[in-house]
């Protein structure tokens, strides 16, 4: 790949990664506000957009520029619109995918009248599933919930008792999960296992 195909690859990759780690840390610290989570739910799909964007400007330039790649181009062709739609469902799926979560844990909350996550949280739901991308949403909520269900299970165990009042914590463990499957994307054996399971 050359170098600005690279640059499109890992500027995005690693930005996305300084997020994640930043708003964990903050987590740790709790003092993640809803303001601090949307400012980074924003932030991200402003990267990931720009990210697109370019591609999109690069691959038509190149297109323009060649004699058989102007075919492809509107109006002639609908193989553009379909690249910039191929580079970018996956984010629309995972976006459309966060929200419906997010409106599932918000009638959960009526439905139990108690605090299932608060406005933070679903920024930071939001904000992993649309860096993980739609083919893995699975693997992030349930690796959140593993992780979430293994330490609060060491904790009551420390502790001999767990309050039932206590606020769903997952943010924590949708940031820890979400950084993970960022460096196992560029592994093949995790790109085979969702294969394996379909996801792809």
């Amino acid at each position: 790949m050359s170098l600005f195909t690279n640059l499109l690859f890992w500027v995005p990759l690693v930005l996305s990664s300084l997020i994640i780690l930043w708003l964990f840390y903050l987590e740790l610290r709790s003092k993640v506000s809803s303001k601090t989570a949307g400012r980074a739910l924003t932030a991200i799909i402003l990267i990931y957009f720009l990210q697109i964007a370019t591609q999109a400007v690069y691959i038509y330039i190149k297109f323009k520029g060649d004699q058989f790649g102007k075919y492809l181009l509107p109006p002639k062709s609908n193989y553009f619109y379909q690249i910039i739609w191929q580079m970018s469902s996956s984010y629309v799926f995972a976006l459309a995918i966060g929200l419906v979560l997010v409106l599932v844990l918000l009638l959960l909350r009526q439905v139990f009248k108690a605090e299932i996550l608060d406005r933070a949280d679903f920024f930071i739901l939001l904000l992993t599933v649309s860096v993980v991308g739609a083919s893995s949403v699975l693997v992030l909520i349930l690796g959140s919930f593993f992780l979430m269900t293994f330490f609060l299970f060491g904790f009551s165990l420390k502790q001999k008792k767990l309050s039932t009042r206590a606020r769903l914590t997952l943010a924590p463990f949708l940031l820890i999960t979400a950084f993970a499957i960022l460096i196992l994307n560029n592994f093949d054996f995790y790109v085979k296992f969702l294969q394996l399971l379909r996801l792809t």
